[in-house]
């Protein structure tokens, strides 16, 4: 009877964590929802990346632009 309560109440905090743990996915990518956990790590070295070809495009542009 104590094993069953303890399994129900292990299971409730388990799955209370999942759902903490996919809300801070959540707003940490502004609201869009990652269920992939491989993506979850993979995705801000992509985004990292675009930001970064982006700012080398607009600094070439200026140095362009200047000299």
């Amino acid at each position: 009877m104590g094993h069953k309560k303890y399994k129900r109440k292990y299971n409730h905090k388990k799955r209370k964590r999942i759902v903490w743990n996919e809300s801070m996915i959540a707003h940490r990518y502004d609201g869009k929802m990652i269920y992939n956990f491989r993506y979850d790590f993979l995705e801000p070295l992509f985004l990292i990346l675009k930001f970064g070809v982006v700012i080398a495009l607009i600094l070439f542009i200026i140095y362009h632009f200047f000299i």
